[in-house]
């Protein structure tokens, strides 16, 4: 041991503490929580993504709004056909009706009417149409597709034939419609529905679909009943 001149005593070997280890504390604290706010960014944006992927899957999932589209949709297309159709000169842009028919509405009063979904065929779909003047009409859109090889002359030379028939279970023709693509045909309308529905309901016995699909004399010829 050694004694400074004038001076303190001092130990040998006495240093300043390193700040080595509280740097590299400090260091590793600042990665960590680097890394923290590195995953919670990513777990925010994963959480924020999900309903953007989600919201398709919603908007295609019920068939009930597609059903409940599809007729106003149709009906909107045969307006807009229709009215298309008007445009065309000649007989095409008129109602033609049959022999015998009163002209009791016009192609106008036809397209404000309210329709009324009643069937869908395989020839076309059927309307019921209740006109400004209080009248009801029932009015069969053919199918474009099926009627796209007839003709228009074709079509008036069967429309005219149609016109002729009668029967006591055959609703008369009143009136047709054709422009373009869109064919449109009226008859009367009855509220007890067509002769289809009578023959193959349920409601009905045998002997009670016979009766209305056979004319009178042919049931003269068999007056007992056809199912026994």
């Amino acid at each position: 041991m050694k004694l400074h001149d004038g001076g303190p005593y001092s130990p040998v070997g006495n240093k300043p503490k390193s700040k080595r280890p509280v740097l590299i504390i400090g260091l590793s604290l600042g990665f960590f929580i680097l890394i923290c706010s590195v995953i919670c960014f990513a777990m925010a944006t994963r959480k924020s993504s999900k309903p953007i992927e989600s919201a398709p899957k919603l908007a295609l999932d019920p068939e009930a709004v597609t059903r409940m589209g599809e007729e106003s949709s149709e009906l909107e297309d045969k307006v807009r056909r229709v009215q298309e159709g008007m445009q065309v000169m000649g007989k095409s842009g008129n109602l033609v009706f049959s022999v015998g028919e009163s002209k009791m509405y016009t192609l106008e009063q036809l397209l404000r009417a309210s329709a009324e979904l009643l069937d869908r065929g395989t020839m076309g779909t059927t309307y019921k149409a209740v006109l400004d003047n209080r009248l009801t009409v029932c009015v069969k859109r053919l199918d474009s597709g099926r009627m796209s090889r007839t003709c228009r002359e074709k079509f008036e030379r069967h429309m005219g034939s149609v016109a002729g028939l009668r029967h006591p279970n055959l609703v008369p023709l009143q009136a047709y419609f054709q422009a373009q693509d869109e064919r449109l045909v009226d008859y009367d309308y009855h509220p007890s529905g067509s002769l289809f529905s009578l023959i193959h309901g349920s409601r009905f016995s045998v002997n009670d679909r016979y009766r209305y699909a056979l004319p009178p004399h042919f049931t003269e010829v068999f007056p007992q009943p056809l199912d026994k």
